[in-house]
């Protein structure tokens, strides 16, 4: 407010609406701080900067706003992964051999925090009726990601999974190791019930693997 009195201009940068599009999602204290929040940031915006044509219209749907909104061209290759394709070729092989249960075996890609919107359930369900099908073929499901909200029951299920040689769950992951994972991976796997942006999609295809 004290910043608008003295004449500055105040445009926000909007990545998504989530806690207000899929409640179900979110803790509930998280929803109401953010609905707040964003009444606040839209009372005081002299504009809108959204992260996609789809974020964009999910902020009309579910706030009255009626200054200008733009969308900001987000399709550039992620910093890490331009920064690890300049590695010397010596260090790649380096950082690949970094998991000896990755050595030299096939592995799909699952990359976001352990949390019911993420879908992880799905995947692990699908997973084991690969395992079953495909036996030994079948690839290794490299799941990066930290604890989330209302995750013990899915980092149970990781645990628990019946086919263990198939399932690897890695948490802080430095950003070589994780650009390393995405150049290697088979394709990457992204099942999420909802995203405002999918930056791993956008790492993945920086790195050439397909989603």
């Amino acid at each position: 407010g004290k910043m608008r009195l003295c004449g500055a201009r105040l445009v926000f940068y909007i990545h998504d609406v989530l806690p207000v599009e899929v409640p179900e999602f979110f803790e509930a204290f998280h929803v109401e701080t953010f609905e707040k929040y964003m009444q606040t940031c839209l009372f005081f915006a002299s504009g809108i900067l959204c992260n996609s044509e789809e974020t964009r219209a999910s902020l009309f749907a579910h706030f009255d706003y009626g200054g200008p909104t733009g969308v900001v061209d987000l399709n550039l290759a992620p910093d890490f992964i331009s920064k690890f394709a300049a590695l010397p070729a010596e260090e790649k092989i380096s950082l690949a051999n970094v998991n000896q249960e990755l050595a030299e075996r096939e592995f799909v890609l699952m990359v976001g925090t352990l949390e019911p919107r993420k879908n992880y359930v799905t995947a692990l369900n699908v997973w084991a009726t690969l395992c079953r099908q495909l036996k030994d073929e079948c690839p290794i499901l490299v799941i990066v990601g930290k604890k989330g909200w209302m995750s013990n029951a899915l980092s149970s299920a990781i645990a628990d999974f019946p086919f263990p040689d198939k399932i690897l769950h890695l948490t802080d992951v430095e950003d070589n190791r994780l650009a390393s994972l995405y150049q290697r991976t088979k394709f990457l796997l992204s099942l999420s019930r909802r995203e405002g942006w999918g930056l791993s999609v956008t790492e993945a295809l920086a790195s050439g693997s397909a989603c």
